[in-house]
């Protein structure tokens, strides 16, 4: 990850890896990743993703986390948006199965 400079004290800024949202962003874009980050479930995906950093398919996060398969894909679509983790699709016992990855380094928010 890139050191930043802060120029504003005021200034409002969201580092995600290659992400950087501040004050001048497009309001839309804040708004959206906001939305992804709100969620317990998504934060707890998240969570889940970034401290063992492994890759997990949908049946095993929803096992995890105790939540419906339906539901974590949900969730799942939502913070791929954003670009906050990564699916692929690999060969499982019945088909293929989408496996979730982090993407990111470290998310910081400052104020």
């Amino acid at each position: 990850m890139k050191r930043l400079r802060f120029i504003n004290q005021k200034e409002i800024i969201i580092i995600v890896s290659n992400f950087y949202f501040n004050r001048k962003s497009h309001k839309q874009d804040i708004i959206k990743f906001s939305k992804a980050i709100g969620s317990n479930t998504r934060f707890e995906i998240l969570k889940l993703l970034k401290e063992t950093k492994e890759e997990y398919s949908i049946t095993s996060l929803a096992n995890k986390l105790k939540q419906t398969e339906a539901n974590i894909s949900s969730q799942i679509k939502t913070l791929e948006k954003v670009g906050l983790i990564t699916t692929t699709y690999k060969p499982g016992n019945h088909g293929v199965s989408k496996m979730v990855s982090c993407n990111f380094d470290k998310l910081v928010i400052e104020f």
